[in-house]
Formats: structure tokens, sequence, C-alpha cells
């Protein structure tokens, strides 16, 4: 892989669709939110944006496509069970849960959408929910139409 384009149509394309293809599937979730928040690697390295580090990189980046940062938070929640410092958690591994489909057999009262056919993930915090499946179609969406081939 030589470039940001490169990653993003070789990993971070499929492994979005692998998740979206399986919308239920935890893991694959967590997965999808791993490949999308490592190219800021990529950004850092082919130095865009000015950014010199992928600290900058990931700040350049949740600037520009705000959904990026829920990513973020699900991906390093799983590498170190939680994002942030233990003086200021923004998400554990936990709290990112099933959002069953809004249909009315399996529906869930409180977490599932009426509107939403198929579920999702949900970020749950103390603030609020964030719709982490949506954050990740964002995210793609974003990255393919700013570094895609």
């Amino acid at each position: 892989m030589n470039s940001v384009a490169d990653y993003i149509s070789d990993i971070v394309e499929p492994t979005i669709q692998e998740y979206l293809d399986e919308v239920l599937d935890r893991r694959r979730c967590f997965l999808a939110c791993l490949a999308a928040y490592h190219v800021i690697d990529r950004i850092a390295e082919a130095k865009l944006w000015d950014c010199k580090s992928a600290a900058q990189a990931a700040l350049a980046l949740k600037k520009k496509c705000p959904a990026f940062g829920i990513v973020e938070d699900v991906a390093l929640a799983l590498k170190h069970t939680k994002a942030g410092g233990s003086d200021r958690v923004r998400l554990r591994e936990s709290d990112v849960t099933e959002r069953p489909p809004g249909n009315w057999d399996v529906a869930v009262w409180d977490v599932s959408r009426w509107d939403d056919p198929t579920g999702g993930h949900e970020a749950r915090r103390s603030s609020g929910s964030d719709d982490v499946t949506a954050a990740i179609q964002d995210v793609l969406r974003f990255l393919v139409q700013n570094f895609g081939r």
C-alpha cells in the first residue's frame, strides 16, 4: 500500500462493507472503526493538510468530518478499553451496544428506532448516544470523496 487512496480502497472500504453487510455484528463494528481510524497514520505519513503527526491528522479529520470523532472514540475504546484518560473517559468498550432494528417483532423499547429497518450500533454516553453505524458511513463517504482512486 503506497497511498492514502490505496489504504482506503484495500482496507477501509472492504472492512466497512463487511460491517454494513452484517450491521448487528459488534466485532465488525469495532474493526470498521479501527480500519477507518488508522487512516490518520497514512495522512500524517503523506503530510496531507500540513499534518506532521497522526495526532494532527486526527484533529484535522475531525474538523473536516465531525463523524470521525465518534469513530475515533470507538476505535480507542476497543484498543484501551476506554477512550480518554481515566479522569476524562469519553467512551468505554462496553458503551458500544447493539441497536436492534425497529421492526415490530425485534425492536427494543428506548433502543431501536422505528424508522430503522436494519439496526446498527450506538455509543451510549452520559450526554446521550451517538449512532456509530451512521458515523462509519459518513466517514467512509468523506474518505472516498476526498481520497478515493
